[in-house]
């Protein structure tokens, strides 16, 4: 029995010394045999190059307020996303939204805005399988106009209609859903510079422009999230 044992350990010694010289041979990385440990599928960097992707995003100056959790912007766009390859994505987004209200007795407010961007994003790093660290960057033109009607005793409408114009660079992450690799939710912080200007229309019109530096969105909002699903 002990030279059965003892040959059996002396024929996988010989299979793996040649396995590895197979390998150096052929210019393959040498590697330990872990038998019963083998990679699980789901366990493996999936590649990122190809995908396309849809979700939801926020554009600068496309929404009225702020966001509904304080200091997280809201969600107010459409984001078409493509990764060129496993380091590179660009995408696009589309916001619009138009809502109406009463106001006075029998005037009602209307507001509108519309919104588009374009973003680039670059891996500088991966973590882990479901986790991303990346740069990014991008720029938008937004416009949010707030019109009412019937509330003006001359009956002219009363308004102020803003355009925001908006440089974004920052840094953020990106997390797949281990049990859905599709879905992803990430969120990222960066310095803006922001042109606004505000156009007021009624009995006194004025128009007033502004510049500003500073953290994510319109007022503190430092933190901007977003969801996307890929195929």
């Amino acid at each position: 029995m002990k030279k059965m044992i003892l040959a059996g350990l002396l024929f996988v010694s010989a299979a793996s010394a040649q396995a590895m010289d197979f390998q150096k041979a052929n210019g393959l990385p040498a590697t330990s045999i872990r038998p019963f440990q083998q990679e699980s599928p789901s366990d493996q960097a999936f590649p990122l190059g190809g995908l396309w992707g849809v979700g939801f995003d926020s554009i600068p100056g496309a929404s009225a307020g702020s966001g509904l959790v304080p200091g997280i912007s809201t969600a107010n766009a459409l984001a078409l996303r493509y990764w060129v390859n496993d380091r590179f994505s660009m995408e696009g987004k589309l916001a619009l939204s138009v809502t109406s209200q009463p106001a006075g007795v029998s005037g009602t407010s209307t507001t509108g805005a519309w919104g588009l961007g374009t973003q680039m994003k670059y891996n500088i790093a991966r973590p882990t399988t479901y986790l991303l660290a990346q740069f990014l960057g991008g720029v938008s033109l937004a416009q949010l106009g707030q019109t009412s009607n019937g509330v003006n005793p001359s009956g002219d409408p009363v308004g102020q209609t803003t355009t925001t114009l908006n440089i974004m660079v920052g840094v953020g992450f990106e997390a797949f859903v281990p049990v859905w690799r599709a879905l992803s939710l990430e969120g990222n912080v960066g310095l803006n510079i922001s042109s606004v200007q505000a156009h007021s229309a009624g009995s006194a019109q004025a128009t007033q422009s502004s510049s500003s530096l500073g953290i994510n969105g319109a007022g503190f909002t430092p933190l901007n999230v977003a969801i996307h699903y890929y195929f």
